[in-house]
């Protein structure tokens, strides 16, 4: 398999209502005492289909592509990244995402908890 194209992380790569709203569920998980962070934001073409041939996405083209979606993660307090599906702070992610009127991956059949979109 080829190398891993770049992930991007920067905020103001999303749609101006998603990158407000992840920023404001940043700032309340935050304020709860988890440590999230922005895993990745816009995706390229070129990702999105080395992603797919690596098998953890299923899909062709992702709302990434178009700005539309973010994944964030959290850290424990050594900075450590948490994965673990059962982890509190994944709940609380889809909570806000909810409350903000976006659609969390938590929800989905086939769960991509860090994961919140725009419907």
């Amino acid at each position: 398999m080829s190398a891993e194209p770049k992930q991007c992380r920067d905020i103001r790569t999303l749609t101006p209502p998603l990158a407000q709203a992840a920023l404001n569920i940043i700032a309340a998980l935050k304020h709860e005492g988890y440590h999230p962070f922005v895993l990745e934001t816009k995706r390229s073409p070129e990702r999105q289909a080395w992603l797919l041939k690596k098998g953890t996405t299923w899909v062709k083209h992702s709302k990434h592509q178009d700005g539309k979606a973010c994944d964030i993660g959290f850290k424990d307090a050594a900075g450590k990244v948490i994965w673990a599906g059962d982890y509190p702070g994944w709940d609380r992610l889809a909570h806000y995402a909810r409350y903000y009127k976006l659609i969390a991956g938590h929800d989905w059949k086939k769960r991509d908890c860090p994961h919140v979109e725009v419907p």
